[in-house]
Order: structure tokens, then sequence, then C-alpha cells
């Protein structure tokens, strides 16, 4: 009767750039033209705080360059995804790629050295049994592959960024004139990489197609070995009626204790989700009472 619910709320996201690049439409009206308006020159005025005045408009079209911070339900990605984005929106170029390079690298080792022990029967299982990390990429990603975990677009976007890696840090002379846009790809390779591999939503083939409001986990994917170590942790197990509250920044979630009923599909519990009535959400008033239960919704680390 219940599915496991992806924590929207307690992702790390930074979408600002994309107030910064929609360009106002002729067919809206004159209020939300003036409303866009508003929070451009307001959006504006913080980033120079935050960036720095001086080398400002260089500073903004790097902003801009990189694109939104992709939403992760891996803390550790977003943050030092961050620091990298960070470098590059300041001119240090060359820290934010090796900083880019560094972190897929650490990305492959940890989805190596977390999932290795559910896949010792596979051939491909004594290559990568002793080793405590992992600095061949090739070998590593087709590990993965091999075990069914990485995503193709994951798997592409981490090839890529290994041939950077290559390219950069060891020597090639293009690398001093081509400092910027090799910064740039990294970081775009790696947010692909986030938010296809570890996103909080999306058509990723694990969620449940059609809910209204939130991602859920499908029944059949909940023992799959990437979903139990890196979704399940930070998913509370949920049925159609729960709800949520912010109290002061923190995410609350309820719950009903009891649903009747025995066993759903995922297309059920989709249609009961889609039609459920507002008036029978499970209540957010503290102290709870007997037949509720409240999670908070936390990121992994």
């Amino acid at each position: 009767m219940r599915r496991y619910i992806v924590p929207v709320p307690a992702a790390i996201f930074d979408t600002r750039v994309r107030l910064l690049t929609d360009e106002i439409r002729p067919e809206w009206d004159e209020s939300v033209k003036e409303l866009h308006r508003k929070n451009y020159a307001n959006l504006v005025a913080s980033l120079s705080i935050e960036l720095g005045a001086l080398d400002f408009h260089r500073k903004i079209e790097d902003f801009k360059a990189i694109g939104p911070l992709p939403f992760s339900i891996v803390s550790y990605h977003n943050e030092f995804l961050n620091q990298a984005r960070k470098a590059f929106v300041q001119g240090l170029y060359y820290p934010a790629l090796t900083a880019s390079c560094a972190l897929g690298e650490r990305i492959l080792n940890h989805l190596i050295l977390d999932l290795r022990e559910y896949f010792s029967d596979k051939s491909t299982y004594a290559k990568v049994a002793q080793k405590s990390s992992f600095a061949n990429w090739q070998q590593a990603i087709h590990v993965l592959v091999d075990w069914d975990v990485l995503l193709p677009e994951a798997a592409s976007a981490l090839r890529k960024l290994e041939a950077l890696r290559l390219r950069s840090l060891h020597f090639t002379a293009s690398t001093y004139v081509r400092l910027r846009d090799d910064a740039l790809e990294a970081l775009r390779l790696l947010a692909k990489l986030v938010e296809t591999q570890f996103s909080v939503f999306g058509p990723q083939p694990w969620f449940i197609e059609g809910t209204a409001g939130a991602c859920f986990i499908k029944g059949n994917w909940e023992q799959n070995p990437f979903i139990r170590k890196f979704y399940l942790p930070v998913c509370p197990a949920v049925g159609t009626h729960y709800s949520y509250s912010n109290d002061n920044g923190r995410w609350l979630l309820f719950d009903y204790k009891h649903y009747d009923g025995d066993t759903i599909s995922d297309e059920e519990f989709c249609q009961r989700l889609n039609a459920r009535d507002a008036s029978l959400l499970a209540p957010t008033t503290m102290p709870l009472a007997d037949h509720i239960v409240c999670f908070e919704w936390q990121r992994r680390a």
C-alpha cells in the first residue's frame, strides 16, 4: 500500500540562472512583465554582493553559462559541484576544471565501493574486489555498466569527462588556450551525470510514471542495489494520503500509520494518489495523533 517518496524539498539546488536567462514574452500581462523586471533587478543586486562587483559583467555571463545547479539526492555531489561552479564564476577556470574531474572520480569510487558487495556473483567483481580506490575510469565505468548501475546518459557523461580529464590534467599545450571552454564542459558533464543518475525527479526507469506532485520508487525497483543504497535511506515509505509542512526550514512529512488493504500495483498507487481527496490528507498538527506518523526529510551525505 506504500511507496518510497523522493524528498524534493530536502534536495540542494540553485535555479536562479533561469531568471537571468528567461526573456520577457510579448503575450505576458504587464503586471507579470513588471514583476519579472523587479525580480531580475533584485537578483542582479544580490549576485553583485555574493560574487563581488569587480569584473561583475563577466561573472554574470559565466554564472549564466554554467546553468542551474541540478537536484541531487546525495548532498556532497551538489556541495562539491557548487564549489567548482563558484570557482568558475570567479574566473578560476583551472581550479574549476580540476575540481570537476576530481568529483567525477569520487562519484565513480563511491558507486563501486558502496555497491560491490551486492555483485560478488558477477565476473567483473574480481576486478574491484580488493582495491580501496579506483583511478582507472574505463574499468570502473565498464564494471558499473556490467552491473546495470549506470544509466546510458550517465555512462556517456563519465566517458566524456574522463577524456577531458586526461587531456587537461596531463600535459597538453592546448589546455592553456581552451581553459574556460574545458572547465565549462566539465561542469556541464558533471551536471548531466548528477541529474541523470541521482535526480529527485525525471524519466529515470525507477520512478512511477504520472504521479502528481512528487516522484515515487517503483515497487519492483525497491530491491535494486543502487536504489537500496542511494535512494531508500532518504525516501520514507508513504501511502497515498501523506502530507508535509515546513517547520522553520525542517521539512516534515506526515502519514497514516495504517491503510486498509494489502498490496496494490504501481499503476493503482498512481491513480489513487492523483485522485485523492485533499480533505482526507494526514493532518500536520502537533502533537501527533496516535494514528499519524511523522518523518523529517534529510539528504544522504
